[in-house]
C-alpha cells in the first residue's frame, strides 16, 4: 500500500473518494456511505449543509449533491474542479503530445555532433580520430558534444515540466506535487536510498557475473578523475530519468489510475516505459530486453507507490544508469557512454549478460528484479509496522493543514 499523503509514516487505508489521494485510517472518515479525507469531508459537508449564507444566490444544496461531485470523468481534484477527460483519454492525449514534442526536441540534439565535427575539423563526421581529443579539453573522456547533449536533456526536462504542469492544471486539475513531484523533496533520504538500491542491484549482477566469468573488470581511473566522471555522469543522466519518471510514473500513472485503478495504472505505465525504449540500439536483437524493461518499470512503480512521490524512483533510475554506464562502462539500454571509471568486457553469453543492449536484456537481471522488488516491499512493510500509527488530526489542525478552495455553487 502507499503511504498516507499527510502522514508518510502510516500506511494508507485507502483513497479519498473525492481527491483520489491515499490516506491512512486516521484521516479517512465516513460520510453518506463514502470515505473522505478531512479537506474533502469539510467541502462535502459544506455542500450538503443547507445553512448557506443569505447573500449566496441559488437554492440550498441538497444532500444528493455530496454524491454527485465525482461526475463521469473522475473525482474532483483539490482545486474543486473535476478532470476534463476520463482517465484513459487524458493519459492517451498526454502520451501523444509527449511523443510529439520529444521528437521535436530530439532533432537539434541529434545534429549537435555533426555541427561540432564540421566546426572543428571541417568534415561532418564523428569518425575522425582527432575529433574527440580536440573537443575534450577536460581530459575526462566526455567530448563536448556529450556535454551539450546533456544541456539538451536538461532543456527537455524543463519542457516536460512545463508540459506536465499545463496538462495537469488544464486536464487533470492537479498540481505537480499532486502528480508526484512533491516539494520540498527529501533529497538526502531519496538520493542516498536510490543510489544505494541501484548500487546493490548492479553490484550483485556484476559480482556474480565476474565470479561466473561473464564479465572482466579492469582499468580503474585515478581517484580525482573517477570523482569527476561520476559527478558529470550524474548531472548528465539525472534529467533522462526525471523526464521519464515525471511523464510515466507521474501524469500517465495518475490519469490511468482514475479509469483502471492502481493495478491497471501500473500495467499501463510499465508497458509505455518498456515500449518507449523499443527504438534504442540493439533492442530488436535481444528478445529479453522487453521483459527486462517491463520488470524494471514494475520496480520503479513500486518505488513510487512505496513513497507516494517520484523522487526515489528518479534517483533509483538515475543510479542504475550511472552504475551501468559512467561507472562500469556497460551499455545503458543499448546506448554506450563515451567514458567510464572501470572498463568492463562482456565475455559471457547474451542470455545472462544482455550482450550489446546491456544487462536490461539479461535473464539474470530479470530474476534479480523480481527478488529486489519483493525485498523493497518487505523492508518497507517491516519499517512501517514498527512505527506508531499517526494520531487523527484535530479539527484545528485539519482547518490549518487541509484548507481547500471552495467548490462552485450549485
Amino acid at each position: 500500500m502507499s503511504p498516507c499523503l499527510h502522514h508518510p509514516e502510516a500506511v494508507a487505508a485507502g483513497d479519498c473518494e473525492l481527491c483520489a489521494q491515499p490516506h491512512c485510517a486516521a484521516c479517512l472518515q465516513q460520510f453518506l456511505g463514502r470515505r473522505y479525507c478531512p479537506a474533502c469531508l469539510a467541502r462535502v459537508q459544506a455542500i450538503a449543509n443547507p445553512g448557506r449564507p443569505s447573500n449566496t444566490p441559488g437554492p440550498p444544496a441538497s444532500v444528493g449533491s455530496a454524491t454527485s461531485i465525482a461526475g463521469p470523468t473522475g473525482p474532483i481534484g483539490p482545486s474543486g474542479q473535476a478532470p476534463r477527460l476520463r482517465g484513459w483519454a487524458s493519459a492517451l492525449l498526454y502520451l501523444v503530445g509527449f511523443l510529439v514534442f520529444i521528437q521535436i526536441l530530439a532533432a537539434p540534439a541529434a545534429l549537435t555532433p555533426l555541427l561540432l565535427a564540421k566546426a572543428f575539423t571541417g568534415r561532418a563526421s564523428m569518425a575522425e580520430p582527432d575529433l574527440r581529443e580536440l573537443i575534450d579539453p577536460g581530459g575526462l573522456g566526455y567530448p563536448l558534444w556529450t556535454v551539450l547533449f546533456g544541456l539538451f536533456t536538461w532543456g527537455t526536462f524543463l519542457a516536460t515540466l512545463l508540459y506536465t504542469f499545463g496538462m495537469g492544471r488544464s486536464i487533470e486539475r492537479k498540481t505537480l506535487p499532486e502528480l508526484g513531484l512533491t516539494w520540498p523533496p527529501r533529497f538526502r533520504r531519496d538520493l542516498l536510498l536510490g543510489l544505494a538500491l541501484a548500487g546493490i542491484l548492479f553490484v550483485s549482477i556484476l559480482g556474480i557475473g565476474v565470479a561466473r566469468e561473464w564479465y572482466i573488470v579492469r582499468s580503474i581511473a585515478p581517484f580525482g578523475q573517477s570523482v569527476a566522471i561520476f559527478v558529470v555522469g550524474f548531472v548528465l543522466l539525472l534529467p533522462y530519468a526525471a523526464v521519464e519518471e515525471l511523464a510515466i510514473r507521474g501524469y500517465l500513472f495518475q490519469a490511468a489510475r482514475r479509469s483502471w485503478g492502481t493495478v491497471g495504472a501500473v500495467v499501463f505505465s510499465t508497458l509505455v516505459f518498456a515500449f518507449l525504449h523499443g527504438a534504442n540500439p540493439n533492442f530488436a536483437e535481444h528478445p529479453l530486453a522487453l521483459l527486462g524493461l517491463i520488470l524494471a518499470g514494475l520496480y520503479l512503480a513500486s518505488a513510487y507507490l512505496a513513497t507516494g512521490n517520484l523522487w526515489l524512483a528518479i534517483f533509483l533510475h538515475t543510479g542504475w544508469n550511472l552504475m551501468e554506464g559512467p561507472v562500469f562502462g556497460l551499455p545503458v539500454s543499448g546506448i554506450t557512454m563515451p567514458t567510464s571509471i572501470f572498463r568492463t568486457s562482456v565475455t559471457g553469453p547474451d542470455l545472462w549478460t544482455g550482450g550489446a543492449f546491456g544487462p536490461e536484456a539479461s535473464l539474470f537481471l530479470c530474476i534479480l528484479l523480481v527478488v529486489h522488488t519483493a525485498a523493497l516491499w518487505a523492508v518497507l512493510s517491516l519499517v512501517r509496522s514498527r512505527r506508531p500509527e499517526a494520531a487523527p488530526p484535530s479539527s484545528d489542525s485539519a482547518n490549518t493543514l487541509y484548507r481547500a478552495a471552495p467548490l462552485p455553487e450549485n
